[in-house]
């Protein structure tokens, strides 16, 4: 029910991460020289870190579920979890 997501292309990773990685990141990397600020570079940004990270265990999953109460579903950070504490039920 969750995917890592990174907003605003900042991430990091460990380099042991990328060798096996390395052709289609060439790729990615081609594809978005075109101009600064394309679309397909907003959807990249958000790829990283499904691309880099391992699946979240159910620990992780039940954490969040249990810390969030709301999803946003407008502008760029659509669904992205949220605490809103003023709807807060506990």
């Amino acid at each position: 029910p969750f995917i890592p997501v990174c907003y605003s292309g900042v991430f990091a990773i460990q380099t042991s991460l990328i060798p096996g990685k390395k052709h289609w990141l060439e790729k990615i990397e081609h594809s978005l020289e075109r101009e600064d600020n394309i679309e397909e570079g907003h959807f990249a940004e958000r790829t990283w870190v499904a691309l880099f990270s391992k699946p979240l265990v159910p620990n992780q999953v039940l954490a969040l579920m249990n810390v969030t109460n709301e999803v946003i579903t407008k502008c760029c950070y659509d669904g992205a979890l949220f605490r809103n504490d003023a709807i807060w039920v506990s």
